[in-house]
């Protein structure tokens, strides 16, 4: 990975969002800015809903966030950002209502030991392939394995056009300023 952040653990997360999702969607990814210095974001994807009925679609992608927190302590700050934006986290069905912001921890990757756990990885194609191309983007598996994706959808990032490609970014802590750092197409 870099080794500017190799002290850092590496969490993937898995975002997605379909109320509101072209404004909810960058705010997650801004949020999560907050929490780490450097953050790689895979293309953002519009899919269907997956196990419940709804007539909105979601936007899905998938983040890799270095950061000093531990999983436990990055649960609870995107449990935050969920809430912050609307999710009613005490609603016992709200894995099967429509939500603003949804933030899962895929994997966690320690500095010390930064090898992907493939027998772990989700098998949903909205999560698996943006997952898989975003790996290729930190250059952790072979682009050969990366399955074609649907066209990725431009969100505005802090001023940043992100989303229709893997990109890795960070905050400039001075600013404020979101800054691109590798921009592949």
């Amino acid at each position: 990975m870099d080794h500017q952040h190799r002290n850092l653990s590496c969490h993937f997360l898995g975002i997605g969002s379909n109320l509101r999702p072209r404004e909810n969607f960058p705010r997650i990814v801004d949020a999560l800015l907050r929490l780490g210095p450097r953050l790689a974001l895979s293309r953002v994807i519009e899919t269907e809903p997956v196990g419940f009925p709804s007539e909105n679609q979601f936007l899905n992608g998938v983040a890799a966030l270095w950061t000093n927190l531990s999983p436990e302590q990055l649960k609870k700050a995107c449990v935050a950002i969920e809430e912050k934006l609307g999710r009613d986290r005490t609603d016992p069905r709200r894995k099967f209502r429509d939500r603003p912001a949804d933030i899962d921890i895929l994997f966690s990757l320690a500095p010390s030991n930064p090898s992907v756990p493939w027998s772990s990885l989700p098998k949903e194609s909205y999560v698996r392939l943006p997952l898989l191309e975003l790996l290729s983007h930190l250059r952790l598996v072979s682009a050969e394995v990366v399955p074609e994706l649907p066209p990725g959808v431009p969100l505005r990032v802090g001023g940043i056009l992100l989303g229709e490609a893997p990109a890795t970014i960070h905050r400039d802590d001075r600013t404020g300023d979101v800054v691109v750092v590798e921009h592949r197409f």
